[in-house]
């Protein structure tokens, strides 16, 4: 597992680096699931910490970030339909938000033009689509770091926003940009599902941990 561990932290590192829509050559199930687990190895603990250090921040009494919509929300709802709500429903319609978008084939486009075949011809139809590959291959890592940022800035939706929340808000949503960073690696190098299981895991194991933590306060 440590292998596995320091091999999706280098193709991690590499593919943040140099943002490229390019799947990964191995696309076995073993691989996927090793390269999820490993995925998780690594972000959990840095959103931990992360989200440790807001906590111990508020707590001192330095920030106030008003009261968190999750926390409304789970004393609004049963704890069964917040835990389907929050590891099932939500991160499926995250992923499909953020990061569907994400994969891009030109020849999708231009099949489902309005204009025939017969019109354009072919020779026109793939100068389109060599076209819109290059555009795409261009802006890639733009628009990469852009679902990112805007998945975690999505997530500010959580406070109430006054001006300290918005000075804050690099601090505040750092947690939900690096997740989003693993998540959208996950849809490049593999598909939408994978990120998405990430995604529901990553829910269920805050959820959890804030049930225990509240148990022992």
């Amino acid at each position: 597992m440590i292998v596995s561990i320091k091999e999706t932290y280098t193709d991690f590192y590499h593919f943040v680096k140099n943002p490229i829509d390019e799947p990964a050559p191995i696309q076995t199930a073993r691989h996927k699931i090793n390269r999820l687990f490993s995925i998780l190895a690594i972000e959990i603990p840095i959103i931990a910490v992360i989200g440790a250090t807001i906590y111990g921040i508020e707590k001192l009494g330095i920030i106030d970030t008003g009261v968190h919509k999750l926390d409304t929300l789970f004393q609004e709802l049963p704890l069964w339909k917040f835990v389907i709500w929050g590891v099932i429903i939500n991160p499926f319609l995250e992923e499909l938000i953020f990061r569907l978008c994400l994969r891009f084939n030109p020849r999708d486009l231009t099949a489902y033009s309005i204009l025939p075949v017969s019109v354009i011809g072919n020779q026109n139809i793939a100068k389109v689509e060599k076209y819109l590959s290059r555009l795409w291959a261009g802006k890639f890592p733009l628009i990469f770091f852009s679902s990112a940022l805007l998945f975690a800035y999505f997530h500010l939706s959580n406070y109430e926003l006054t001006n300290k929340v918005l000075l804050l808000s690099p601090l505040l949503i750092a947690p939900q940009l690096i997740t989003g960073l693993f998540l959208g690696y996950l849809r490049i190098k593999y598909n939408l599902m994978l990120g998405y299981f990430m995604h529901a895991i990553h829910n269920a194991f805050f959820i959890l941990l804030a049930f225990i933590t509240m148990d022992l306060g």
